[in-house]
């Protein structure tokens, strides 16, 4: 983390604490820091646990002249508007340079939504009569029939 130079003393109290609470805490670089981390071993477990459940990989031989993709973890902490710490947030990511369209990977995905478009379209499914049919606590997955 960069050395930040702020005066504390003149802003909200409100905005003093989210301040405050992001100088403590710190976000780790790399995968052999986290390791030792137990809210960040917590985190990277609840990620692999939503790729897995999600079906998001499929563990294949791999095939002669090949190479293995190489992963890495991101690690990100998310705060509550208020400044307190909502969670921990550890992401595992292939390296795309690595990849090939066509041979590592045949469909891409990315989850990425703002709040405002997953409360219309949840809106549009139960107004229809289309129930969510997967409904998780830290990620979203739904599909409506």
């Amino acid at each position: 983390m960069y050395p930040l130079n702020l005066e504390l003393t003149k802003c909200t109290p409100v905005h003093c604490a989210f301040l405050n609470k992001i100088l403590a805490d710190h976000e780790p670089r790399n995968f052999s820091v986290a390791i030792q981390m137990p809210q960040w071993q917590k985190a990277m477990n609840e990620e692999l646990q939503a790729l897995d459940d999600n079906q998001t990989w499929s563990i294949v031989p791999l095939p002669r002249g090949h190479k293995l993709l190489r992963a890495r973890w991101i690690y990100k902490l998310k705060y509550n508007s208020d400044g307190s710490l909502e969670r921990h947030k550890a992401r595992l990511i292939a390296r795309e340079f690595t990849q090939t369209f066509g041979v590592d990977y045949k469909e891409t995905f990315a989850l990425v939504a703002k709040m405002n478009i997953v409360c219309v379209l949840l809106s549009i499914a139960e107004n229809c009569g289309g129930p969510c049919h997967r409904w998780m606590s830290r990620m979203l997955f739904c599909k409506v029939r």
